[in-house]
């Protein structure tokens, strides 16, 4: 924490000194007012700072569900306010690896296979599975601490309501094309193409650092194709946002494509007028 109030300091005399100052200032705000929140809950900030340091505290604060995140810091506060068996205080510093098996199991405790699947049947199928990664960098950086992911036979499992002649657009990251196959192959459809979107900013990656991710075509029985001035680009680009945050283009690509459809989006985030909306971050 000293390091990144040194860094406060610096900052404040001069914005402009450095990016990676602002980042540490960013870190240390939203870290100040994890300790404000858990001191309004009656446990003081200097017992956070021993016990949950800033930098195992990071997971915690990057989380993007909400639901996911209050879980967390209310399971983590009862971590920090409970009792040993002599009688006294929380002894025994939380780790990046503690924190991140708390947010291991609040996310899962709300997994879209508990949520009624919508009434009827729909014939354009959008679905951004939650793919399960083995290997991660930092614990801060895994999937776990932004939403509940699931393992590939969880996903395959899924009972999906598509219409007798339906298409699904399935997103899959570059790793997960395999995987994705076997998904779109189980739900009942086969492959038939797919599309590119250019994030426009390179992220991580072993191999190559990966700048897109694939939207795969899967059709059910005799779904008819676009008419050809409804078609679009195979690749197209739009920014990177959020973590797993998908383009508004697609949404209005896919509408275009098929503007009679029922459309119904599976790991929505967010309910968009039109469609019906499966998923836990709603």
């Amino acid at each position: 924490m000293s390091r990144c109030l040194e860094f406060y300091q610096k900052w404040e005399k001069d914005p402009n000194w450095c990016e990676k100052c602002k980042d540490s200032v960013r870190k240390i705000n939203r870290y100040i007012d994890l300790l404000d929140d858990f001191e309004t809950k009656g446990i003081p900030k200097d017992k956070t700072i021993v016990f949950l340091p800033e930098g195992s505290a990071r997971a915690l604060i990057s989380i993007q569900d909400e639901n996911i995140k209050e879980k967390a810091i209310s399971h983590i506060e009862n971590v920090l306010n409970r009792k040993t068996p002599q009688g006294g205080g929380y002894t025994q510093k939380l780790t990046v690896g503690d924190v991140a098996k708390i947010i291991r199991t609040v996310a899962h405790e709300n997994k879209i296979v508990d949520l009624p699947i919508p009434k009827g049947k729909f014939n354009v199928i959008l679905a951004d599975p939650p793919w399960r990664y083995q290997f991660v960098e930092t614990e801060s950086r895994a999937i776990e601490n932004h939403y509940p992911s699931m393992e590939l036979e969880e996903i395959k499992a899924l009972r999906i309501p598509s219409d007798t002649d339906s298409v699904l657009y399935l997103w899959a990251t570059a790793p997960k094309l395999e995987e994705a196959l076997q998904v779109l192959n189980a739900w009942g459809f086969t492959y038939k193409t797919c599309a590119v979107w250019d994030k426009e900013r390179k992220g991580m990656g072993y191999w190559f650092r990966i700048q897109h991710e694939l939207l795969l075509v899967g059709v059910k029985g005799n779904f008819a194709t676009p008419e050809p001035e409804n078609r679009f680009d195979s690749i197209f680009r739009s920014p990177r946002e959020e973590h797993s945050k998908k383009p508004e283009i697609v949404y209005e690509m896919i509408e275009q494509m098929f503007p009679t459809a029922k459309y119904l989006e599976v790991f929505a985030r967010n309910i968009r007028e039109g469609w019906a909306s499966w998923g836990n971050q709603i």
